[in-house]
């Protein structure tokens, strides 16, 4: 399946938001709250997540990912020092096809065209840890939540 990047506009607005809540309520089904608990809190924590990278990376690009016509990720890219990868979220839908290992691989290439380095940020307790370990990041950084890596 080839990837292609689509520059995210507000046509895409409804997907970037339900692959949010994807991620977001596996991480919050540990605590067992009711539906109608849970939407208010991800809505709030969408909105301020999304207000949030506007404000500390505005050179950011975003990208949604496609395949044919079909968005199936995005990916929010910062390329102004390094190319920094603020957010590579997948559908669930299209997970373990090893779409996110490509588009890793990808960025990395084109990173190394240009002769820089490639940062991440990752929650210390994501399993994508690995993936990124495997590719050749190294960590550079960790406090209680979260891991710095580079390659």
């Amino acid at each position: 399946m080839k990837v292609t990047y689509k520059k995210d506009d507000q046509t895409f607005a409804d997907f970037v938001k339900r692959i949010f809540f994807q991620y977001k309520t596996n991480e919050l089904n540990a605590y067992q709250w009711p539906e109608q608990m849970l939407i208010p809190i991800l809505e709030t924590q969408f909105a301020a997540q999304e207000m949030a990278y506007k404000m500390q990376f505005p050179n950011a690009e975003s990208l949604i990912l496609m395949i044919r016509d079909k968005a199936i990720g995005r990916l929010l890219l910062d390329k102004s020092t390094t190319y920094h990868i603020i957010n590579l979220t997948i559908d669930n839908e299209f997970q373990g096809q090893s779409i996110g290992t490509a588009i890793l691989k990808d960025i990395i290439e084109k990173a190394k065209e240009e002769k820089k380095k490639v940062t991440l940020k990752v929650h210390r307790h994501n399993p994508a840890i690995r993936l990124y370990q495997r590719l050749g990041f190294e960590k550079t950084k960790e406090d209680e939540v979260y891991v710095s890596m580079v390659i």
